[in-house]
């Protein structure tokens, strides 16, 4: 089933609504990875070589202490990947966001920051902008709308592909076909 437009905007109204949430995930995921990588430096200085004696081992579930090791650092070394990539995509999101919030104007998104970002009330919104509580809902609409174009292109007809055509003074460099033919 494809997307339609107002799927688009509300995925954009959560990523607003959850923007300060996402920027407390990559702390907590760069304290995590720091503490794994921090980890794994300290067991790579653990001689791993298993020396096996005249003792007989425990049960079937127990293990030895190297061998506890080993599968922690295996563990570390299955997780670490997974948190990398993670906090990939989510600061790739937070970037998207940025990039788009950029083509706003100033008052916009002022007001998309502190209605979606900020949490806060229309009437608090409206008494900072200087604007009645319905104009900055509309402005605030408009805006949403504009950032859904830009973080989702594929969301507006005929907007899937970015052909510029330039026009005006702009003349051909040397070398450069002449694009009237």
């Amino acid at each position: 089933m494809a997307k339609q437009w107002s799927d688009y905007r509300n995925t954009v109204y959560g990523y607003l609504k959850h923007y300060n949430h996402f920027k407390g995930q990559i702390a907590n995921l760069d304290l995590e990875i720091q503490g794994i990588q921090d980890e794994l430096k300290s067991l790579c200085g653990v001689n791993l070589t298993v020396k096996y004696g005249e003792r007989t081992a425990g049960g079937f579930n127990e293990l030895s202490a190297m061998e506890r090791i080993v599968v922690r650092k295996q563990a570390l070394e299955e997780k670490l990947p997974v948190l990398l990539a993670d906090r990939q995509r989510i600061t790739s999101l937070i970037q998207r966001i940025d990039n788009a919030m950029l083509s706003l104007g100033e008052m916009e998104r002022k007001i998309v920051r502190m209605k979606f970002m900020e949490g806060q009330r229309w009437l608090t919104v409206s008494m900072e902008i200087g604007y009645s509580e319905r104009r900055c809902q509309d402005i605030a609409n408009r805006s949403v709308n504009d950032i859904t174009g830009i973080m989702f292109p594929e969301s507006v007809e005929g907007q899937q592909h970015f052909n510029f055509i330039f026009l005006g003074s702009q003349k051909p460099m040397e070398g450069d076909a002449c694009p009237c033919g």
